[in-house]
């Protein structure tokens, strides 16, 4: 059939049906409005611009997830960190330069006095000598007959006869005059005692008693 010999057809009128319109209107204003909505509406989180100022502030508009605000200029210094933890032990430095000599010490006090060993000898005739020594503060006097064969002293003590210094002998001396031996001995405080035993060949007879001489040894 020909376009041109076609029946119009009358537009429908617009229908109501229980206060709604019809979907043979409804569809096309839909479709309009869609556009119009997507056209015009954007996204949820749209930036919205600053509204005036040097405070260049960014806020999204759905109120969750403001952006840092800031003026350009650097915020306030942090309060300071913990504490790292210690490091490692370094390595031991070079030895450095020897210092210059210090100055003298005082002089310290006297010490006491040291152990005292002495020994003295007489000869008698070409065969016998006498001798006298002092070890520890004790005194003892001895005999020998001079001969290779026996070079060995026989002591017997002089410590024990009465009279022996209390402090005791740090040196000795001995003399003879005929048949009596003189025993000397000095004290470590500067005090001179004498003893004398009698000479029978061999044998010392000592009966003492030790005394002391008339005056103190400087």
């Amino acid at each position: 059939m020909r376009p041109d010999n076609r029946t119009p057809v009358p537009p429908k009128p617009f229908l109501i049906r229980h206060g709604r319109l019809t979907s043979s209107f409804l569809a096309p204003m839909v479709v309009a409005t869609g556009i119009s909505m997507i056209a015009f509406a954007g996204p949820a989180a749209a930036v919205q611009p600053p509204s005036g100022g040097d405070n260049h502030c960014v806020r999204t508009t759905d109120g969750r997830h403001p952006k840092s605000c800031h003026d350009g200029r650097p915020g306030p210094q942090g309060p300071p960190g913990p504490q790292g933890p210690k490091g490692d032990k370094g390595d031991k430095g070079d030895t450095g330069e020897q210092g210059p000599k210090g100055d003298k010490g005082d002089t310290g006090e006297q010490g006491p006095p040291g152990p005292c060993v002495e020994i003295d000898a007489l000869s008698i005739g070409a065969n016998e000598e006498f001798a006298i020594a002092v070890k520890n503060g004790l005194t003892f006097g001895g005999h020998r007959t001079n001969n290779v064969v026996t070079p060995t002293y026989t002591w017997q003590p002089l410590s024990t006869l009465r009279g022996y210094p209390t402090d005791g002998a740090c040196a000795g001396s001995v003399n003879a005059r005929g048949s009596v031996l003189s025993f000397k001995v000095v004290t470590p405080g500067g005090v001179a005692y004498e003893t004398r035993c009698g000479i029978t060949g061999p044998t010392l007879t000592c009966l003492g008693p030790w005394v002391a001489l008339q005056a103190p040894l400087p």
